[in-house]
């Protein structure tokens, strides 16, 4: 049997896509590939984007709407699109990408809920979160726990989110489907040294250096990596600087007095970098620092395996499941351990055998394997709604 996608993506042409977004873009581009689906009627907002990601295609039907907080895109809009845009007779699906959905949700319903951090009761995780961040985590926990239980199918990124979900918002595990991420193929793409050059020139910053992606949000633990890394380098003696992206100016002076300003030299600030920089910047770091405090999956720890960059990341939530045994994991609560990995791994670099490992278990998780469990979710709702359950 043929059916319509309806499918939200009201972020996806946002000017910095992350996380959430770029999953749902890729599965989009995938999603194209299968037979079974006829129409997929895409909810976005603002102009698309040309080159990131495929815009002309027969099956695909955008529905572009002016930029709107996005309560009420989900709530108000985005319900009336659906309804405008549904054909008539014609069997449907509706997937909303992004943890949350409307009240007035339309059914069958699949919801990709990536983690349900936001439900837990931790000053650790939220204290120091942004008005906006707060705002969204208030929003979710609202919104979460009643679409969940309305909708035929649940789509999450790991096992152990699949666990925390079921836990978190009673869910019967039978609902709960799992599609891990993928990884791009831009990220295994070779990286020669001219193009490295060129891409630090741009940047201004010079080899060595250690990559972390840092952001605002508290499960990125921005801090403790800061310091475990200044402690390093000043036991050590290596001359690596440490390279962060994405971290808006606002946030350094929040930085600065949690961290101490000793060795604030040694720290290098870039703005956001797109995939085809960031490849090249895993490329010729000499180590990736993902110690997060929670992850429901941890793509980025993948791409940088992907890329040839030795990886340090935690022994908690879905992290040891991606990473397998292809990162040296450690507590993320812990800076002495953390500083110590750091210097073992600079001074005692992975051998090539290892790295290619590692390349390889990056490689199994594709996008086309994300695409097709999510259209099993898709037949197993339809299939749930025909019999008038969500069993």
């Amino acid at each position: 049997m043929k059916f319509d996608v309806h499918y939200e993506a009201q972020r996806i042409f946002r000017p910095h896509p992350h996380g959430m977004d770029v999953v749902a873009m890729r599965v989009l581009d995938e999603l194209l590939a299968h037979d079974e689906i006829d129409k997929i009627v895409v909810y976005t907002s603002g102009r698309p984007v040309p080159g990131r990601m495929t815009l002309d295609h027969p099956k695909l039907d955008w529905r572009c709407m002016r930029p709107m907080p996005y309560p009420v895109f989900e709530q108000i809009e985005l319900p009336l699109a659906i309804r405008r845009s549904t054909r008539r007779g014609a069997a449907s699906v509706h997937h909303f990408t992004s943890n949350t959905a409307p009240l007035a949700l339309p059914r069958p319903a699949v919801i990709t809920i990536h983690d349900v951090i936001y439900m837990a009761d931790s000053t650790e995780l939220s204290g120091s979160a942004s008005a906006y961040q707060r705002y969204g985590r208030y929003y979710r926990r609202f919104i979460v726990p009643r679409v969940a239980h309305k909708a035929e199918r649940i789509v999450t990124v790991s096992h152990y989110e699949k666990d925390n979900l079921t836990r978190a918002l009673n869910l019967d595990p039978a609902r709960v489907c799992v599609a891990h991420n993928g990884v791009s193929s831009i990220f295994f793409d070779p990286v020669n040294e001219h193009e490295l050059r060129e891409l630090l020139d741009k940047l201004g910053i010079e080899r060595p250096y250690i990559l972390f992606l840092a952001n605002t949000d508290p499960k990125k633990n921005t801090g403790r990596t800061l310091r475990s890394f200044l402690a390093a380098r000043k036991a050590a003696g290596f001359p690596h600087r440490l390279v962060m992206t994405d971290l808006p100016a606002h946030y350094w002076a929040t930085l600065k007095r949690a961290v101490g300003t000793e060795g604030w030299d040694a720290l290098c600030p870039l703005p956001f970098i797109p995939p085809h920089d960031l490849r090249a910047l895993y490329a010729g770091a000499s180590l990736y620092l993902y110690p997060s405090l929670v992850e429901s999956f941890g793509l980025p720890l993948l791409e940088a395996m992907a890329a040839g960059a030795p990886v340090i990341s935690s022994d908690t939530s879905a992290i040891p499941e991606i990473a397998g045994q292809h990162a040296l994991l450690v507590n993320p609560r812990d800076e002495k351990a953390l500083t110590a990995a750091i210097m073992d791994l600079i001074a005692r670099p992975p051998s090539r055998s290892t790295l290619e490992a590692a390349r390889r278990h990056a490689a199994e998780f594709t996008w086309a394997r994300t695409a097709s469990a999510v259209v099993s979710a898709y037949k197993s709702a339809l299939a749930a709604c025909a019999r008038g359950g969500s069993a």
